[in-house]
């Protein structure tokens, strides 16, 4: 069993109980994951309920070490990513929920110029839609290719590859467990099918893993030396059964709870709606191209366009 501490954001944690985490996790060796900067709006709330930016708030409480990941990391200043990279924390960048969510793009060139570990996420299924890390290493493969034509600043597949294995368990601190094939380490292997049409002709591997298959060509799934998944079949559940439970399930979730919650959801849109054209308003953090608010979501906010 392993144990990872996992305040949800600071904004929503009391100094005390993030103190109290940062001891935990200092005293005993314990990794870190707290969603922090995922949207603006957390930038400017930042700003305004402590006076610093959050992963300063993060360090002035004892969280910013190499133990911490920051899950999101978009709205950073120069001088935060600088902080990140001098106590050697790491972030996690998941790009499908980021572009789902029109929360921004992290800054992946940047943090690692800093010295920050990025790692490789999908982040929840109720944001992103997938938990597919092939369509997540796919994107983010791609998406930082925007913006620049200075190719030497792009993030490559080899260094994607490299966020979704090597980086993810340093975030972990299961570096020295998982993540590469070693004399000593976790039997954690997936096997690929050499033969999938994306692999044909076999070039370069984490170009193809990339750009060219998905995870159906993932065939077999050997966990701590165990195999999980055989031939595309799950050997330790009967997963037929499971589907059925799953969709039973989530068919009595869609029947009884989401018409309340959709309701319960319409009676603090508008208040939400103004906060996010509120804090989008505002000036942007060093390093970021300012955002302007549209016009009429401006005037429907009752805040200056700028």
């Amino acid at each position: 069993m392993r144990i990872i501490l996992g305040p949800c954001g600071p904004q929503r944690c009391s100094p005390e109980l993030l103190e109290e985490v940062g001891e935990l996790s200092r005293t005993l060796d314990l990794p870190i994951h707290c969603h922090v900067l995922e949207t603006k709006t957390q930038a400017v709330t930042g700003q305004t309920k402590y006076g610093m930016t959050l992963p300063a708030f993060l360090d002035k409480v004892g969280c910013m070490t190499h133990r911490l990941t920051m899950n999101h990391a978009i709205w950073l200043t120069d001088a935060d990513m600088e902080m990140m990279g001098s106590v050697g924390a790491s972030t996690t960048h998941n790009p499908l929920a980021n572009l789902k969510l029109g929360s921004g793009v992290s800054p992946i060139r940047k943090l690692k110029q800093a010295g920050v570990n990025v790692a490789l996420g999908c982040d929840g299924v109720a944001s992103a839609d997938s938990a597919d890390i092939f369509q997540a290493i796919k994107v983010a493969a791609g998406l930082h290719k925007i913006g620049s034509h200075d190719f030497h600043t792009w993030v490559s597949a080899h260094e994607v590859y490299e966020m979704a294995t090597h980086a993810a368990a340093r975030s972990s601190l299961m570096q020295h467990e998982v993540a590469s094939l070693e004399i000593g380490k976790k039997a954690d292997i997936i096997l690929l099918d050499r033969y999938d049409w994306g692999f044909l002709p076999l070039h370069d591997i984490r170009n193809q893993i990339a750009f060219s298959v998905n995870s159906e060509a993932v065939r077999t799934v050997i966990t701590d030396g165990r195999v999980v998944m055989a031939d595309r079949k799950l050997t330790r559940v009967d997963e037929t059964a499971l589907r059925e439970e799953i969709s039973e399930a989530a068919e009595r979730f869609r029947r009884d709870c989401c018409p309340a919650m959709s309701a319960g959801a319409a009676t603090v849109r508008p208040a939400l709606e103004t906060m996010h054209f509120k804090a989008t308003a505002m000036s942007v953090p060093a390093g970021h191209l300012p955002l302007r608010l549209p016009p009429t979501a401006a005037k429907a906010a009752n805040y200056p366009v700028g």
